[in-house]
């Protein structure tokens, strides 16, 4: 794909604008909803650490920028396979920053979220992310992630904007997987995680991909720009994505 062709190719293919020139562009996200959590993820890099104040901007707004004061960032801890939970707030004092612990008193880091890990952010009131950046693989090259534990899961997302079937080739490229490998993608509707299984063994659907029973068939999991997802491969699994020129 043309560097040149990137902002009409990535805009036609779903609903989120996605504009960028060059490889350097903007997605807009939008989570209206207080108190609803959204599964995102960063496609481009930001700032000098893709810190969650370089991603956000932290004015403590309800206008669209920044963060609104009270809302939770859930970033995956991979070892422990469970969720770290920071929550910004400006009006507490004791942290410059804005950020804190789950208990919004106690001074807590900075989340950081890199292109390809997702997070839940659940805002605290409606706001508009518009994420400004450059796109984490030069044109003609590929980044490889590593899922090296069988029946662990990565919270991740596709860290070239790419949208579409997690499985299409000329995009998301988590082709191949090993049979019997979970993709969850999150309903924000109904609050809940919807669960494909792949497997080339079952035989009754062409595309491979199952309902939770592992025998129903059900549709390829597909993904938005900015949407992030798990993971949980059967066996070590490499996933490759590569900026076509």
């Amino acid at each position: 794909m043309a560097a040149a062709a990137l902002a009409v190719s990535l805009a036609s293919s779903q609903a989120t604008p996605v504009y960028s020139q060059n490889v350097v562009g903007y997605a807009t996200l939008p989570t209206p909803n207080p108190g609803t959590y959204y599964l995102l993820e960063v496609p481009f890099v930001e700032g000098v650490s893709n810190g969650a104040n370089e991603v956000f901007g932290t004015d403590g707004a309800t206008s669209g920028l920044g963060l609104p004061d009270g809302t939770l960032i859930e970033t995956w801890d991979f070892t422990h396979q469970t969720f770290v939970t920071a929550v910004y707030d400006t009006t507490v004092g004791s942290n410059p920053t804005g950020w804190y612990l789950y208990d919004d008193t106690t001074p807590g880091p900075i989340p950081v979220i890199t292109p390809g890990q997702g997070y839940f952010v659940s805002p605290a009131a409606p706001v508009t992310h518009t994420f400004v950046g450059t796109v984490a693989v030069n044109i003609g090259a590929s980044k490889n992630l590593n899922l090296t534990s069988p029946g662990a899961y990565y919270l991740v997302g596709a860290v070239i904007p790419f949208a579409g079937p997690v499985d299409s080739a000329s995009g998301v490229n988590l082709t191949g997987l090993p049979d019997g490998s979970l993709v969850e993608t999150w309903d924000t509707t109904h609050q809940t995680y919807v669960t494909a299984v792949y497997g080339t063994t079952v035989g009754s659907n062409p595309a491979n991909w199952y309902l939770y029973d592992d025998t129903t068939p059900g549709p390829d999991p597909s993904i938005i720009v900015g949407q992030g997802f798990f993971v949980s491969p059967a066996a070590p699994y490499v996933w490759s994505e590569t900026l076509t020129p």
